[in-house]
């Protein structure tokens, strides 16, 4: 009997659809938009674990280590700030040296301690430069972890590659997804403005 219960019990988890725990739904992107404080185009000059999350880290509370990163501003999109350099926490893994467009929210620990440079981060969007792929400024997607963008069309990259059982054989396989940064920072102004 036990052994009948526990089949059925396996056969209903396996059935269920698989958890989409990186993805974000679609219409948050505009959610994530209006939420910002702050949206900006910089360059990460630096991460690290934030000391104050290390402790929580040790006692096993918390699975993914909180970083503090600071970046150098080189445009703003929406928001006032009036440095050169913001510092944010987050959770994702970002690449010191590369460019992002960050979209930041304060954090309201920050705020009591009368700190002015202290956001988190709701998304970070690597941005690539021109390369054999695309011949624009362009967001690198990747749409299992991050929303679609509504209005914009997706441009892949892709190559050719033989396939190992059949030689005759070519397939294609996306490696990068792209849009246009001008053109996401015109669909993110056309959703501020609304």
């Amino acid at each position: 009997m036990k052994a009948k219960v526990f089949f059925f019990i396996t056969l209903v988890a396996c059935a269920q659809p698989p958890a989409r725990a990186m993805t974000v739904h679609a219409a948050m992107f505009e959610h994530i938009v209006r939420d910002a404080k702050l949206i900006v185009s910089a360059l990460v000059l630096e991460g690290r674990i934030d000391d104050r999350t290390r402790m929580k880290e040790e006692v096993g509370t918390n699975t993914q280590p909180i970083r503090r990163y600071c970046a150098r501003v080189d445009e703003i999109i929406f928001g006032s700030f009036e440095m050169k350099e913001v510092c944010f926490q987050s959770r994702s893994g970002l690449k010191v040296g590369s460019d992002y467009l960050l979209f930041l929210v304060m954090d309201s620990n920050v705020i009591t301690q009368k700190n002015p440079n202290g956001y988190l981060d709701s998304l970070a969007l690597e941005i690539e430069e021109v390369n054999p792929f695309h011949a624009y400024r362009a967001l690198r997607w990747e749409p299992f972890r991050h929303p679609m963008i509504p209005g914009l069309m997706e441009r892949t990259a892709s190559i050719e590659y033989k396939d190992e059982q059949d030689a005759t054989v070519s397939r294609g396989m996306v490696l990068y997804s792209y849009f246009p940064l001008q053109d996401v920072e015109r669909t993110i102004r056309g959703i501020i403005r609304r």
